[in-house]
């Protein structure tokens, strides 16, 4: 089995999920020149937030797909 398919059956967990969005916006909001919503624990993307969006959605994303690029978003 290659890499790729292997990532491809790699259920991308809620948990993880939500820790990777937190991080890019604790991240994000450390920037010079930042102007959204500043990062706190307290405002922080929990796994029950990103686990009720993917159910209300229907979505089931593996790790393949943090790597997939999104159709007409440009390269930033």
């Amino acid at each position: 089995m290659s890499y790729s398919a292997s990532m491809r059956r790699t259920a991308l967990l809620a948990s993880a999920f939500s820790l990777l969005l937190n991080n890019a916006w604790a991240a994000a909001a450390a920037d010079e020149g930042y102007s959204g919503v500043p990062y706190t624990s307290s405002l922080s993307v929990t796994s029950a937030v990103v686990s009720q969006v993917m159910n209300e959605r229907s979505l089931n994303p593996t790790a393949a797909d943090l790597f997939t690029p999104v159709k007409g978003m440009p390269f930033i």
